[in-house]
């Protein structure tokens, strides 16, 4: 009998996780700071000086991470400078709410049920308002974005906020 490739090895190891505690400790994911959920900084693309003007750069090119939401997770709206592609990878569907300054909101769903409408991954344009909350136990997702993310420079909002 042949072994397992660490790729199969992988793959059986991640689809015996039972519940969301399961994959938090399997991926060492750490609380969120500010917003709810846990998460795991895979790429932050920082440049040691701008192209452009030769100085020191403070703003990362990109940034790639694992996001994990729970069921009711608290969850406020938030909005970034930068592009965010938001891509399914386990669990239960995620919602993704776009809200604009003029008041309209809409909904995409990140899952891989295709027959119900459900998307691999969707984006969260540049200074679009977003909501995330899982439609299940627990939802994992990964998101790259360009330009890179600074934490500290996310916008949150209050709590009950919403731009509809």
């Amino acid at each position: 009998m042949r072994g397992l490739s660490s790729e199969q090895l992988g793959s059986k190891l991640f689809n015996q996780l039972k519940n969301a505690q399961d994959v938090i400790n399997f991926l060492g994911l750490e609380k969120f700071p500010g917003n709810g959920g846990w998460y795991k900084l895979i790429y932050h693309d920082v440049a040691k000086q701008c192209q452009e003007c030769k100085r020191k750069c403070e703003k990362a090119h990109s940034t790639t991470a694992l996001h994990l939401f729970l069921k009711n997770t608290p969850n406020r709206w938030f909005r970034l400078d930068s592009t965010l592609i938001w891509n399914f990878l386990a669990g239960a569907p995620l919602e993704l709410l776009l809200g604009s300054d003029n008041g309209s909101v809409k909904s995409q769903i990140l899952g891989n049920n295709f027959k119900f409408k459900q998307y691999p991954l969707t984006i969260l344009p540049k200074n679009c308002w977003g909501k995330l909350s899982s439609k299940g136990e627990w939802s994992l997702v990964s998101y790259c974005s360009t330009p890179g993310i600074e934490l500290d420079k996310i916008e949150i909002a209050q709590n009950g906020w919403s731009p509809a």
